[in-house]
């Protein structure tokens, strides 16, 4: 783990690995203040900054991008590296709408007529957000050739996995993606959490000797972001399926972060706003269990509905395939559930006595 307190030396440009979706605009504002102008970079992808002449590259301090990992080998300086993680279902909503809401963005075409589980079940969208976070730290070598050809060609270039499988010869869930992912950021000056903004704002602000910003601003924050009742748990599981590398890479992100804050509120109580428990759910993800039940309670009172008002009750208690969508085997949820009809079937069988 890197020192508690990282200063920059002459030599070291900071690099905010930005992964898309992950509170990266309002991150990169804050840290552009603390630079001069001329100092700071931040353009959003490869295409962009390889255009940068090299002597405004060499006074920078600071640079921000969609730019992967492995582009130390490019800008000839050491960098410092920096990064936020967000949970992987939240993002890839979160970008999901993002495209749909930008006409200029490659996928717009694609994405802008489809539900959120059509663009989950979408194999071309997989680019978008399959381990995507693992991918952008864990990738072995770096996408300058291809990543003009990526972003303006995304969805209509026949050879475009040929060309990527030269990147990714394991494919977008290649274990060894997580492994370089996981070893790497045990090595950057800084993990901030995306759920834990201010937290991390407070982090980065003692990792580096700035001053906190009483109020953090908000930027790029996305306004079309799909209804509770839009997203449908089929979505969420196939959004899971496709992001089982970032989802254990957040939870490394996690520990690493926690660990940083709860040492910092330790030593210097007076720059924390609390004491972080590991253990402790995103409110995003506390959200989703409360609309899984929300859903359970009313198929409940559907199924209730239907054994008052029609002569099969036995059927409708007995339809466990559609009911299993909302109430899993082993939830407490079922527990009651199968109280429920034990009760339901005694009723019923004391009025046929």
């Amino acid at each position: 783990m890197p020192s508690p307190v990282e200063q920059l030396s002459h030599n070291e440009l900071l690099y905010f690995l930005h992964i898309p979706k992950t509170a990266g605009m309002s991150f990169t504002d804050f840290i552009k203040s603390q630079f001069a102008p001329y100092e700071s970079i931040s353009e959003t992808h490869m295409s962009d900054f390889v255009k940068i002449p090299r002597e405004q590259r060499a006074k920078c301090k600071f640079i921000a991008g969609h730019l992967y990992y492995d582009i130390d080998d490019y800008v000839q300086r050491k960098l410092v590296y920096i990064t936020m993680l967000r949970d992987p279902v939240e993002r890839t909503i979160s970008h999901y709408a993002h495209i749909r809401r930008n006409p200029t963005d490659p996928g717009y075409n694609v994405v802008k007529s489809q539900s959120l589980l059509e663009f989950a079940r979408d194999p071309r969208a997989q680019f978008l957000y399959a381990n995507l976070q693992t991918r952008y730290i864990g990738i072995e070598r770096n996408l300058f050739e291809l990543e003009e050809t990526l972003f303006k060609n995304l969805y209509q270039q026949d050879n475009l996995q040929q060309q990527l499988d030269t990147y990714l010869p394991g494919g977008y869930f290649d274990p060894t993606l997580l492994e370089r992912a996981q070893e790497r950021i045990s090595r950057f000056a800084f993990v901030g959490i995306a759920e834990r903004f201010d937290e991390s704002l407070e982090l980065l602000s003692h990792t580096f000797g700035w001053n906190t910003p009483s109020v953090a601003k908000a930027i790029n924050v996305g306004t079309n972001r799909p209804h509770d009742d839009e997203i449908s748990q089929e979505a969420i599981d196939i959004i899971r399926e496709n992001t089982k590398l970032d989802a254990a890479l957040y939870e490394t992100g996690k520990q690493i972060f926690v660990e940083s804050y709860n040492q910092m509120a330790r030593n210097h109580s007076e720059k924390a706003s609390l004491s972080i428990d590991l253990n402790q759910d995103t409110i995003a993800a506390l959200q989703r269990k409360i609309d899984f039940q929300q859903k359970a309670i009313s198929q409940l009172g559907e199924e209730l509905r239907l054994i008052q008002t029609s002569f099969g009750w036995r059927f409708v208690l007995r339809v466990n395939e559609m009911r299993l969508k909302f109430i899993p085997h082993g939830s407490k949820i079922e527990n009651i559930y199968l109280k429920f009809r034990e009760h339901l079937s005694t009723d019923k069988r004391k009025t046929l006595i």
